[in-house]
């Protein structure tokens, strides 16, 4: 699976089981993303030409993404961790309350 940022041409690639334990809202992105190619007859990740799953956040900026990748991983947050940066995980998981249930 792939987190793909504000502005980036490639993201951060985690497993979706990791994410989807991760966190509720993750869970929910994940699942939304694997219904939504299932369902489609050309499937997201053929017609991004990717041969995997892309969530698509535009609103967050890349750096957060892989910050929360390696704290999902790693089970912490990297020491040069600021408080904006905490912040802006914050935000991340608010964006993921607009997602559709399934």
């Amino acid at each position: 699976m792939e987190l793909v940022g504000r502005g980036a041409s490639e993201g951060v690639m985690a497993h979706g089981l990791f994410l989807a334990l991760a966190s509720p809202v993750m869970r929910s992105m994940v699942r939304w993303e694997a219904n939504k190619a299932a369902t489609n007859s050309e499937g997201t990740m053929r017609a991004a030409g990717k041969s995997h799953l892309v969530i698509s956040l535009p609103e967050t900026d890349p750096f957060l993404l892989k910050m929360l990748v390696d704290c999902i991983y790693g089970g912490r947050l990297s020491q040069s961790c600021s408080i904006n940066d905490i912040i802006g995980l914050g935000e991340v998981a608010r964006f993921g309350s607009a997602i559709p249930r399934s």
